[in-house]
């Protein structure tokens, strides 16, 4: 479902306990006018009397296992997440994501500031009991040259302690398996090879998702588009396939259509027209 609605009004007449997780790209308080909608202004007051029903709503509605994600710059990330401890409980905090969205490409001459190239993800639980598939991305060749070394078999492997190991096999089993490594000093340790491992843990930096750019096979035109990508892995990391998603801010509905390939129910909603046709237009083809 994609609807053209204020989020307030389309929130109060869902269900409670109803969704799994929520991603909104919000609003970010720059006061700017993007022809496809007005940001609000950067104000205290009417950022917190306009996202603070929005996000007892989004509580509301989430089940106990669900969980929520806002994206935003950082003008007002500060403000949205003391809204979303006072509601979600300080507890329920999870992350505070840094989504990278493109390279330093310098200050203007006559700036006072660093060049502002990333994006703040909040990413809070209902509750202690919430689902979470930890996310993983392949060895970058950085990785390799620093952790990863090459047995006389040519096997990639990481070498860690033995832990436990030797308390179930001796260290001449393990080397009948070609298991051991012998250190410089000759100390032993375990070889896990590179094929057994699902790959590097995704931590709460986020370098590796480049943004939408004017040679993307995606890009729709849409001033605030997110890459497929960025949604694949909040998707992947907090539903599971037949699980209810929804963007109460869909904008160009990347979302959502990232949504649908992963065999996720989803609602979207936008305040612009032109938004909710580019996502219906999206989801459609």
């Amino acid at each position: 479902m994609i609807v053209c609605q204020d989020n307030l009004e389309l929130l109060k007449t869902l269900e409670e306990n109803s969704v799994d997780l929520i991603y909104c790209d919000i609003l970010y308080g720059t006061d700017r006018d993007f022809k496809e909608y007005q940001d609000l202004p950067t104000d205290r007051k009417v950022v917190d009397e306009f996202y603070l029903p929005r996000i007892k709503e989004m509580h509301r509605v989430i089940k106990s296992s669900g969980s929520i994600y806002l994206q935003m710059d950082t003008k007002i990330s500060h403000w949205v997440r003391e809204m979303l401890d006072s509601v979600f409980g300080f507890n329920n905090f999870r992350n505070q994501i840094t989504w990278k969205r493109e390279g330093s490409k310098g200050a203007k001459s006559k700036s006072k500031s660093f060049p502002k190239n990333h994006d703040i993800i909040l990413f809070y639980s209902k509750t202690k009991d919430y689902y979470y598939q930890q996310q993983f991305t392949s060895y970058s060749a950085a990785y390799k040259k620093k952790h990863v070394k090459i047995d006389e078999e040519g096997r990639e492997f990481i070498d860690c302690p033995l832990g436990t190991r030797t308390a179930l096999r001796s260290i001449e089993e393990l080397k009948e398996d070609g298991r051991i490594y012998t250190t410089r000093k000759g100390g032993y340790r375990y070889k896990k090879f590179l094929y057994e491992l699902e790959g590097v843990a995704v931590g709460d930096i986020w370098d590796d998702i480049n943004p939408v750019n004017s040679m993307s096979k995606e890009k729709t035109g849409y001033p605030t588009q997110k890459p497929l990508e960025l949604m694949e892995r909040i998707i992947s990391s907090s539903s599971k396939e037949g699980d209810l998603v929804a963007d109460f801010f869909c904008g160009s509905g990347s979302f959502l259509l990232q949504a649908k390939f992963m065999n996720r129910k989803f609602i979207g909603c936008d305040l612009s027209e032109i938004a909710v046709q580019i996502s219906k237009e999206r989801i459609n083809k």
